[in-house]
């Protein structure tokens, strides 16, 4: 019986690092584009702008020169550590106002740092590591729901709906005009506004689904029989719910990590479309990215 560890490498033997290697890059790339939009917070604090300006340019332009510097074999850990210490410097320098999937970002970027995928025994558990957290992630972002109690009869999708919150449109959707009319002219700063109550059991499905979907698609992922199937499933999931979100740097990561699950190499055989989805994603914020961020694109 394989470990844990060796969950979802492939059989000794089958090595192969190409995948990896353009993992590693992609990941590198990721952080470049997101950090492209990254400003420093509290910038009235610093006693100049061009130190501002300094620092934030610094760290793009060494992203950038960490993507090319991972294209080459001898370089690729180097240039991950590089990455890995100017997300960890934004990180601290915008804690608490961290999204999420930073810090996914940057727990990804140290793994593959720290572990040398040339090697047969780094190489698998640098696989299984990053597979087992998506798969974590995955659960979790399911069971929190389940936890906060407030997807079970809609509370909170509804409340997102009201807020005119970019995730509320997915459940908008499934509610009559006018339900949706309602809820948007509530003041939500009223003691006891509302009610805010599914009165569609249309929304009441989808609004469990999503708990649900995330959690079974997890188990799904970990099952080998299942785990083609459970990976595509969950990805599909993943830019459902954060598209409607405008979440394109969180779907486009754990898009990455699901297909490192998936045996025959897929993040090396869909990196032309992946690099595609984010310099699609990179120019239209850099092109739009007033509009964007007042309709609440977080990249």
């Amino acid at each position: 019986m394989p470990s844990l560890l060796d969950h979802f490498a492939p059989p000794p033997g089958n090595w192969d690092a190409s995948g990896l290697r353009v993992l590693r890059s992609l990941l590198i790339f990721h952080a470049a584009v997101r950090s492209y939009f990254w400003m420093l917070p509290d910038a009235g604090d610093y006693s100049s702008a061009n130190v501002v300006i300094a620092i934030v340019l610094s760290m793009r332009i060494g992203l950038v020169v960490a993507v090319i510097f991972s294209l080459w074999r001898r370089l690729g850990r180097a240039a991950a550590a590089a990455a890995a210490v100017v997300v960890l410097v934004q990180v601290v320098l915008s804690f608490p106002d961290v999204a999420d999937h930073v810090y996914l970002e940057l727990f990804c970027l140290v793994v593959v740092a720290c572990l040398d995928l040339e090697n047969d025994r780094d190489g698998r558990l640098l696989r299984s590591t990053l597979c087992w957290m998506v798969v974590i992630v995955l659960f979790y972002s399911g069971l929190q729901k389940v936890l906060h109690g407030y997807y079970f009869f809609a509370e909170l999708p509804l409340t997102l709906v009201a807020e005119k919150h970019p995730f509320g449109e997915l459940f908008a959707w499934f509610l009559p005009r006018g339900e949706t009319r309602r809820l948007q002219q509530l003041n939500l700063l009223v003691q006891d506004a509302g009610p805010l109550r599914a009165t569609s059991t249309l929304v009441l499905v989808v609004a469990n689904a999503v708990w649900a979907a995330a959690i079974a698609l997890a188990i799904l992922v970990l099952l080998p029989p299942t785990r083609r199937f459970g990976a595509l499933a969950a990805i599909g999931l993943v830019f459902l719910v954060h598209g409607f979100a405008r979440q394109p740097m969180y779907a486009l990561l754990m898009a990455q990590l699901l297909l490192l699950c998936i045996p025959g190499e897929w993040n090396r055989r869909l990196a032309p479309l992946l690099a595609v989805a984010y310099i699609g994603v990179f120019l239209a914020g850099a092109i739009f990215a007033p509009d964007l961020v007042l309709r609440g694109l977080q990249l």
